[in-house]
């Protein structure tokens, strides 16, 4: 399925699609969510989560699949084959985590922490961080949660930030 040709479009569409395939639906405060109980494969990748957006007249904003694992190598190499190479590569160069303690009154701290990310570009064999193609309708990005072993990816409106 071809993600990118459902943004910008009704969403009465792509539902009637993974209705079809299988997915259930359930909107959450302007969120869709598509979740299915058989594993589904997208550029050979597993998922089972997508989440869709639209604007207040229900036109797709933004389309994210929720992979069960960190994209490999094999994805990539398939994926630039219909999307051709990304615009950017950025991945993690150096990160400072800082806490603060901070105290209310005599009885209530609260522990609140940062995270300063630095990144640089980078190719796919660094361990991207995010994968950006920017085309004119469509821009495609991933977001790769090491921590977690996810990846998300999203087919976005070119407007849109």
């Amino acid at each position: 399925m071809q993600f990118d040709n459902f943004v910008e479009k009704k969403i009465f569409h792509l539902i009637e699609v993974l209705i079809n395939e299988g997915f259930r639906h359930k909107n959450l405060i302007g969120v869709n969510l598509f979740s299915s109980i058989k594993t589904k494969f997208f550029y050979g990748m597993s998922y089972n989560l997508i989440s869709i957006i639209t604007d207040n007249n229900e036109n797709i904003i933004n389309i994210t699949i929720h992979f069960n694992s960190i994209i490999n190598r094999n994805f990539y190499n398939q994926f630039i084959v219909d999307y051709g190479l990304p615009n950017s590569i950025i991945v993690l160069d150096n990160f400072k985590f800082l806490n603060d303690l901070k105290k209310v009154n005599e009885k209530k701290i609260f522990n609140s922490s940062k995270v300063i990310l630095d990144t640089k570009e980078g190719n796919f064999d660094d361990n991207p961080l995010f994968i950006i193609w920017k085309n004119a309708n469509v821009n495609i990005k991933t977001l790769t949660k090491f921590e977690k072993d996810l990846t998300e990816l999203t087919f976005k409106k070119t407007d849109c930030k």
